[in-house]
């Protein structure tokens, strides 16, 4: 299991690769949906997330994607609580 600070760093490394452009915003759904579920680091982490997907809306005009982002997070969460509701009435 990875601990704190090297999850800590691995998030890091992720928004600054963001920053960078080296990694596309695109990817950040994944990250966003753990919002709440994990430490609080990784919830202080979030922030810049959304700050790098409000940056692509507004001044790259790419707002198909802050879109696509979002709601791929919020599926994932949806989809993640259907699970566990199914899986405690079994």
């Amino acid at each position: 299991m990875i601990g704190t600070a090297e999850l800590q760093d691995l998030l890091w490394s992720f928004i600054h690769a963001m920053r960078a452009r080296v990694v596309d915003p695109q990817h950040a759904g994944v990250m966003l949906s753990q919002y709440g579920r994990l430490d609080g680091s990784f919830d202080a982490a979030m922030p810049s997330l959304v700050e790098i997907l409000q940056e692509e809306g507004l001044y790259n005009k790419d707002s198909e994607m802050v879109i696509h982002v979002t709601a791929q997070a919020l599926q994932q969460v949806s989809n993640e609580e259907v699970e566990v509701c199914i899986t405690q009435s079994f």
